[in-house]
């Protein structure tokens, strides 16, 4: 790991026992995230992009199997005592879930959330607590803090709600902050509002980040680097700019075909993936994507190794290249 290393993930995966045989979500996942940056993990649903996180957090229910390394500036994540754990947990790391409302406690007020949380992890009292809790309200951007305090989640909106999750994060003023989906169940004022936030406090603080996200368009706002999953595995890796410009898997260019443009023409349809999304059960293990990918051939019943293109820009395809005509 190098010193501008924070978080280096390698061989992630995580399986769940199930009816049907092992649910395979996560199938061996590496990365890393450097100090001050946002790395954005994008791809549809049950790609594995939120599994990954949890398994990091220590959030995935028992019976979870976790395989690989999470090391966080030099410990381990995923081999550390339980009390260890949540020891980071909050204070080093903190996490930003995509439903405030289920997150928070429903018989709690905001004042208790943010207490607590301060009070969990460091030795202040109850009446500085509450000070630097309605500061903090403040500081996201909740104008009437102090009424806001003595309010329910239920009471909140859900732009507040998640205004709130925002501040519970930061109090501890954590070194990596995980975002999953934070905007996906807020309009799009609302998001804007959020996103906006966030780089702010981004930059402010010199926190990193790993934002998971299905929104190319948050990617581009907000994100430094990008990995794109499907099926468990990383199909492509690359700094922002690179992943528009110059997108090298068939995924990542089947995704972002399907993003409207304003300059599209509405009579012509938006292109679509066909077929059906890879099924976490299947012990098959050559590229997940290949029933659904125009380009694939014979060799694709094998997983390939990731292919550099250029510096930081990777993808696991076996077309990946200039031979191959896709650049």
């Amino acid at each position: 790991m190098t010193d501008n290393t924070i978080l280096k993930v390698s061989g992630l995966a995580v399986s769940f026992p199930s009816a049907r045989g092992t649910l395979r979500a996560v199938r061996g996942i590496s990365y890393d995230l450097r100090s001050g940056e946002t790395l954005g993990i994008v791809g549809e649903s049950g790609s594995g992009k939120s599994v990954s996180s949890f398994a990091l957090m220590g959030l995935l229910k028992p019976g979870a199997i976790v395989e690989g390394s999470g090391i966080f500036e030099g410990s381990d994540l995923l081999t550390m005592s339980r009390r260890d754990l949540e020891t980071i947990r909050g204070r080093d790391i903190a996490m930003i879930f995509q439903d405030p409302l289920s997150s928070l406690d429903p018989c709690f007020t905001v004042s208790r959330h943010l207490v607590e949380t301060l009070q969990a992890h460091r030795t202040i009292t109850k009446q500085q607590a509450e000070k630097e809790a309605e500061d903090m309200l403040r500081s996201v951007g909740i104008r009437n803090a102090s009424q806001v305090m003595r309010q329910y989640p239920f009471e909140l909106s859900g732009g507040m709600r998640q205004r709130v999750m925002i501040a519970i994060a930061l109090l501890c003023k954590p070194r990596l902050l995980i975002a999953d989906e934070p905007t996906t169940a807020l309009d799009v004022t609302v998001q804007d509002q959020i996103l906006k936030l966030l780089k702010t406090l981004r930059d402010q603080s010199g926190t990193s980040m790993v934002f998971i996200t299905h929104n190319f368009g948050i990617v581009a706002r907000l994100c430094d680097r990008v990995i794109v999953m499907y099926g468990g595995r990383i199909m492509e890796r690359a700094a922002m700019r690179q992943i528009f410009e110059s997108p090298v898997h068939p995924y990542t260019r089947a995704l972002l075909s399907a993003i409207p443009r304003m300059d599209d023409d509405k009579s012509i349809p938006l292109p679509t993936i066909s077929g059906q999304p890879h099924d976490p059960h299947s012990d098959d293990e050559g590229c997940p994507f290949r029933e659904r990918c125009p380009l694939a051939f014979e060799k694709c019943a094998v997983m390939p190794e990731e292919v550099f293109i250029e510096k930081d820009h990777s993808a696991a395809c076996w077309l990946a290249g200039k031979e191959a005509g896709l650049e």
